[in-house]
């Protein structure tokens, strides 16, 4: 095999470009509302300086939603949409390069860890076809940027002895692992911390490098903290995290209420740390099933296949050999992977929702490294002697792999419109195409729809910015005023059409399809089931 590892190592590189690049202007099948918002805020900030909401050059953006976003993804993209256009394709594509390069990433450090070419191959293959990577890697959204730029801090780290200038560099990318996405936040220091428990004794005796690495580190720890103080970092974990005051107050009030026993005993059971350790336990054990990591995977079709696991089926006997390997031969890398899995689990464990692929994706390369490992494991354990049980498995394998592509690439695009809003850009389209016809255009809907006619139609960010600023009342609600089109909260009464001075004459209305059941609807958007109807068209003449 080291005979011709570079053209294997090339080879896969290949198939990982491949797999993550094909077709990805259109699968996805729609585009997300939030990778519209990332593709229009680069945008803005080529044009402006200033995001579409009216901030200048910001390190969190606000987002359509008034959540905020992590912004080293939207920066990165500013001149993909500066020399190709703004497109589903610029937006994506970023991410895609940093699928392959979370590929290579791997192989580099498995070759560290475990110095042979063949274990840090099969690893890098595995990580070429995973699933969850693939997936991640064709959506414009800051996902995959975060573990990359992990994995690529690791892995300077484990290169330390090579040169000594690789631990700064490698506490400067977990510094800009903080802005990456915001999971990073919680599970970077807490690696660092990892890193340094393992390896102290080697650390001390660079102490004048220690201290730059932790000043370099310390710098970006502080802008977090100081946007989170003063911006709105503090204000975003506070609604995402499961230490919610209000809803603790609620169960324990009730649980404390609802006894045969004395009411006197009831504070000791029935109390806010046992109603937030019983949270952050649910919700961090929720990930570690085999449905959700190699046989569903992530249920959320903008974030998973929902019928194909997060890792490859056959990768379960591969993932324990390789566990077994690395316990007997490499204590202190055994130690390492177990700390970076059970730290990558601490996101969604502090998280109301819980666990999903987004959150928990620090933890992925665990997985592949151990499988890689395994594979290299069950070729020294058995070699001949099983040839007949190797052969059925890389049937298998290959049988699995190729439901996987089928569904990847071909039936994934069509189950899963729904989640991508396809029909909110079919509407879209339909409402440029037909907008002339109309004195004015009604829009029901949040600021989302407003930032996704601006990507679909490169509306001017000058334009958007003032209309953001500056929106425009119809009755008590405010609506973001873009060409003829008023798009915000506007209908109030959805049972009825009522002809008030808003729904003047010459108007179309897009409402959601539950609305106007008794209406003919001009025309209908449908859900991917053909039967339900998610948006409707009404025309209003003279």
């Amino acid at each position: 095999m080291h005979k011709y590892s570079k053209m294997l190592l090339l080879s896969i590189i290949a198939l990982a470009f491949i797999l993550r690049v094909w077709n990805i202007n259109t699968n996805p099948p729609g585009v997300h509302a939030d990778e519209a918002d990332s593709g229009y805020t680069a945008l803005s900030l080529i044009k402006t300086l200033h995001d579409p909401y009216g901030n200048f050059l910001p390190l969190q953006f606000q987002g359509q939603a008034n959540n905020y976003r992590a912004p080293l993804y939207t920066y990165i993209i500013v001149p993909f949409v500066y020399f190709f256009g703004l497109s589903p394709f610029t937006t994506r594509i970023p991410s895609a390069l940093f699928g392959v390069l979370f590929v290579i990433l791997l192989y580099i450090v498995s070759l560290k860890l475990f110095g042979k070419k063949d274990v840090a191959l099969c690893i890098s293959f595995l990580a070429a076809i995973n699933p969850w990577s693939i997936l991640i890697s064709r959506t414009g959204l800051e996902v995959n940027l975060c573990v990359v730029i992990v994995m690529a801090a690791i892995t300077a780290f484990l290169y330390k002895d090579k040169h000594i200038s690789y631990i700064p560099l490698s506490t400067f990318l977990f510094g800009l692992a903080l802005f990456s996405y915001h999971p990073a936040k919680i599970a970077v220091p807490l690696i660092l911390f990892t890193l340094f428990l393992l390896f102290y004794k080697d650390l001390l005796k660079k102490k004048m490098i220690l201290i730059l690495s932790a000043s370099i580190f310390s710098i970006f720890l502080a802008l977090i903290f100081i946007l989170a103080l003063y911006g709105n970092g503090a204000k975003e974990l506070y609604n995402v995290s499961i230490f919610d005051s209000s809803r603790a107050n609620e169960v324990v009030n009730s649980q404390r209420t609802q006894t045969n026993g004395s009411l006197k005993l009831s504070p000791i059971f029935s109390n806010k740390p046992i109603y937030y350790a019983r949270e952050f336990i649910n919700h961090y054990i929720a990930p570690l099933s085999l449905n959700y990591l190699y046989v569903n995977g992530e249920s959320n079709l903008d974030k998973g296949l929902g019928n194909y696991g997060q890792y490859h089926f056959f990768e379960i006997p591969l993932v324990l050999l390789g566990l077994i390997a690395v316990f007997k031969r490499y204590r202190r890398i055994f130690y390492l992977l177990i700390a970076w899995f059970a730290i990558g689990l601490i996101p969604g464990g502090i998280t109301k929702t819980g666990y999903y692929s987004y959150r928990d994706v620090i933890l992925l390369p665990v997985p592949l490294i151990l499988g890689g490992l395994g594979i290299s494991y069950f070729q020294s354990l058995y070699r001949r002697r099983l040839l007949f049980v190797f052969s059925i498995f890389t049937l298998i394998s290959a049988y699995l792999f190729c439901y996987f592509l089928y569904n990847m690439y071909f039936a994934y695009p069509v189950y899963s419109r729904d989640w991508w809003a396809q029909n909110q850009r079919g509407v879209i389209e339909y409402v440029t195409k037909n907008k002339q016809n109309y004195k004015t255009v009604y829009i029901h809907g949040g600021a989302d729809w407003a930032v996704m006619y601006a990507f679909y139609n490169n509306i001017s960010p000058d334009l958007f910015q003032k209309a953001y600023i500056n929106q425009i009342k119809i009755g008590k609600n405010s609506t973001i005023k873009l060409e003829n089109i008023y798009i915000g909260d506007i209908v109030r009464n959805n049972e009825k059409i009522s002809l008030t001075p808003e729904f003047i004459p010459s108007s179309l209305i897009i409402v959601p399809g539950d609305y106007f059941k008794n209406e003919n609807a001009s025309k209908s958007f449908h859900s991917v089931d053909g039967v339900h109807v998610e948006l409707k068209a009404y025309s209003l003449r003279k």
